[in-house]
């Protein structure tokens, strides 16, 4: 895996944020995106919902002073305020909230209210942020960070999705709010401080993503800004019925701890072998041209001047297949005189569902042996000749992709 010191948001190059505390989630991205956030800002009115950017003094600009409310945590400096209680006769040229209005209205017991909510109101999160719409001064802007991907109640969070935040969308003129989306695509095997690796992707990449699976906390975040154009609120009064969604639960909900700690073991030991570019090929193992068009492609890529970049993985259904078609096609694999360099054949299959879904959201291809042959529908295609006569360059988001550089 290739490791940065920065990250491409807003088509603007960022460092990532390299702080020890709580390092091993999105703050990595949301400290730096919050920073410059602040730093545009002009005005001394800002509100701050949720006690974050404290933790991050040494990084945060000290003359940039501001208002913190937070429902439970204690602080000479923190307001224990709720934000739906808010009076919202004073409003704010700049309000900032990162990875906290998703907890609104949810379990907070692990904050230590002993409050049981019996009947939660799963759309809080989104009431929350037409709170913040209208604590905003004409012309003021607000930057929030959410965990998003599939729509998930984890009890203590939801997690935003497409169809969940439609409301939002649907209701504020599109003058007033623009939502961008990071993906983490890379975290290092370390006991401390991982790096990690974040772009910013379009949300239909982001429609499986699930938290704190397989990487610790949010795998994809919405970045929602809004600017306030007038006064004009009355758009966001939501429903008295709740929409009728679909909520996933989260993985730690589905499995016991146990069985998640071997899948993740299972997991990272196929993450080990990933490269700066992962390639997938899924061939059909009953079809003598298929294989052939594989080991084709195999030979081809290990003759491409950026194979050391360069890993493939070949899927194969266990399912679909008897374990002896499976050990015949592995047998030819392992048997191929090629000279890979670096480059890493990796073949897999037999696993989960949800261990299918944390690998195909770090394949950076797939190439297409035949019609109908696709792992996941979302993930890009690309024809082995376009490969070919390409060259690996960085992307506009900051990623590695192929380019013709001719």
């Amino acid at each position: 895996m290739r490791w940065l010191d920065y990250f491409v948001f807003k088509e603007k190059t960022l460092l990532y944020s390299r702080h020890t505390y709580n390092s091993s989630g999105e703050r990595v991205v949301e400290i730096p995106i919050a920073i410059d956030f602040c730093l545009s800002m002009t005005s001394e009115n800002l509100l701050e919902i949720g006690n974050v950017l404290a933790y991050y003094e040494d990084l945060f600009p000290s003359d940039i002073p501001r208002r913190i409310i937070d429902k439970y945590e204690k602080s000479d400096q923190v307001e224990n305020i709720d934000l739906m209680e808010l009076e919202e006769k004073v409003q704010y040229d700049a309000i900032i909230s990162i990875s906290t209005i998703e907890h609104i209205g949810q379990d907070s017991t692990c904050y230590g209210d002993d409050t049981i909510v019996i009947n939660r109101d799963r759309e809080a999160p989104l009431k929350a942020i037409a709170k913040i719409y209208r604590l905003l001064s004409p012309g003021g802007r607000a930057l929030i960070t959410v965990p998003y991907g599939k729509l998930i109640d984890g009890i203590w969070l939801i997690q935003f999705s497409e169809e969940y935040s439609q409301f939002l969308l649907d209701s504020l003129p599109p003058t007033d709010i623009s939502v961008r989306y990071l993906k983490r695509i890379g975290y290092e095997l370390a006991p401390t401080n991982p790096r990690q690796t974040w772009v910013e992707v379009s949300p239909k990449y982001l429609l499986t993503t699930d938290f704190h699976w397989p990487f610790p906390y949010a795998n994809g975040i919405a970045v929602i800004e809004l600017i306030k154009s007038s006064n004009n609120s009355d758009s966001l009064i939501f429903p008295e019925s709740p929409r009728d969604l679909f909520y996933h639960k989260s993985v730690a909900d589905l499995f016991k701890l146990e069985d998640r700690r071997q899948m993740r073991i299972e997991l990272f030991s196929l993450f080990s072998h990933f490269n700066v570019i992962n390639l997938v090929v899924v061939p059909e193992l009953y079809n003598s041209e298929s294989v052939e068009k594989t080991i084709s492609t195999i030979q081809i890529l290990a003759s491409h001047p950026d194979r050391d970049s360069i890993s493939l993985l070949v899927y194969y259904d266990t399912e679909k297949y008897s374990e002896t078609d499976v050990n015949s096609f592995l047998l030819v694999l392992s048997n191929l005189e090629v000279d890979f360099g670096s480059m890493k054949v990796i073949p897999f299959g037999g696993l989960h569902q949800i261990q299918m879904e944390a690998i195909k959201s770090l394949i950076s291809y797939q190439i297409s042996l035949a019609d109908g042959d696709c792992l996941d529908f979302y993930i890009p295609q690309i024809a082995l000749d376009e490969v070919v006569n390409q060259r690996l360059a960085e992307l506009p988001n900051g990623s590695l992709g192929f380019l013709n550089l001719v």
